[in-house]
């Protein structure tokens, strides 16, 4: 990536904005490095595009809307779903079934076992001879 003048404020901003966007449709770093290099004329180097995504992430996690979150993942998953059911890999459709339950919080709960042993009595000498 050729370098370019300084950006101002708002220019770093507004990037800022777009690496964000982008971020929240979970694309990879390597595919936005391709977007920034490809579609843009910033000109910058990779270290920067770093710099524009961990300032990204700073602003995701303070305006991210929880059940706006829930609701992105919840698509994901869908497709994925019906990827996997198109190809009939129905063991991975109903993994990420169970993911969904999982997420809205109605999966069945699940069994634990425990092994207890007991060294001494539970009760004195007195309780067991009556």
């Amino acid at each position: 990536m050729p370098r370019s003048r300084r950006s101002n404020k708002e220019e770093f901003n507004k990037r800022i904005e777009q690496v964000a966007i982008l971020l929240s449709r979970f694309v990879s770093r390597q595919q936005i490095l391709r977007f920034i290099s490809e579609k843009t004329d910033w000109g910058v180097t990779e270290r920067m595009v770093d710099k524009y995504i961990a300032a990204a992430r700073d602003k995701l996690r303070g305006a991210v809307d929880k059940d706006l979150l829930r609701g992105q993942i919840n698509k994901n998953l869908e497709i994925l779903y019906r990827k996997n059911v198109d190809i009939e890999d129905y063991k991975e459709a109903r993994s990420v079934l169970e993911t969904i339950a999982k997420l809205y919080g109605i999966a069945a709960p699940q069994k634990n076992e425990a092994t207890v042993k007991v060294e001494q009595p539970l009760f004195g000498a007195d309780y067991q001879n009556e």
